[in-house]
């Protein structure tokens, strides 16, 4: 590819439609989710190309209502990884919800939502505690800091429950899964407690920061894609995965 279109890519990442079977998934677990206000990617932005992260969930930086779920190469995911990540990232969708940040209630924009300042309070402050108090190196603060992040062990918790009943969805309809299986069907998220005041006014500042600037970035980083050959594709991909 490209670089042009490989840097359009990364600005616009390409969206793919879920197939039938995992819109039933994430709808029958997730009961609350409008999934009109989600929408599908199968790029991660470019200021995560490097990351680790192979699915992260996001706000539209220019909606006040959308969120993205990203995947990082969808099309070379087994089967059962990919609705295994799937659910983890729903998982942070109902997260949003409860946080009034999928609806975007109250006066936020872009990355400035509640979600965006509660996730990234928690983990300033568990960076803080594991390289400060636990005395763990900066690499190590920082795994800490992803793997003890109390919205991502929750989400972990549901993702590891899917996995661990994957034999039943495998030989089951939708429907007949969640009424073998009706604990996985969530509706409340446990969001944790407000981060600490320091981290959680950190995050206010950061949201902010990045609801403002990553337009600015985009809208640079947009004539450099076009100049060199970058385009929207005319049909966006789709991709589709069976039982």
């Amino acid at each position: 590819m490209r670089l042009g279109q490989r840097l359009y890519n990364s600005i616009f990442p390409p969206t793919f439609e879920l197939s039938p079977l995992e819109r039933r998934l994430l709808e029958g677990m997730y009961p609350k989710i409008d999934w009109a206000s989600v929408v599908f990617n199968r790029r991660l932005p470019w200021f995560m190309q490097y990351s680790f992260a192979i699915g992260v969930a996001l706000p539209n930086a220019y909606n006040r209502h959308l969120v993205h779920v990203h995947l990082r190469q969808i099309d070379k995911l087994l089967v059962a990884d990919r609705w295994c990540i799937l659910v983890h990232e729903a998982f942070h969708i109902q997260q949003y919800h409860d946080l009034g940040s999928l609806q975007n209630r109250g006066w936020g924009w872009g990355y400035h939502r509640r979600f965006m300042h509660y996730y990234l309070g928690w983990y300033f402050q568990t960076l803080w505690e594991g390289y400060w108090h636990k005395k763990l190196s900066w690499r190590e603060a920082k795994v800490q800091a992803y793997r003890q992040h109390p919205m991502e062990r929750t989400a972990y918790w549901q993702e590891g429950l899917f996995r661990k009943h994957l034999h039943v969805f495998r030989q089951r309809s939708v429907e007949e899964f969640f009424e073998l299986v009706p604990h996985l069907v969530c509706t409340h998220s446990r969001i944790p407690e407000t981060p600490r005041w320091p981290f959680y006014g950190l995050a206010l500042v950061l949201g902010l920061l990045i609801a403002l600037s990553k337009p600015l970035l985009d809208l640079l980083l947009f004539p450099i894609a076009w100049l060199l050959g970058g385009r929207a594709p005319a049909v966006p991909p789709t991709t589709s995965s069976n039982h």
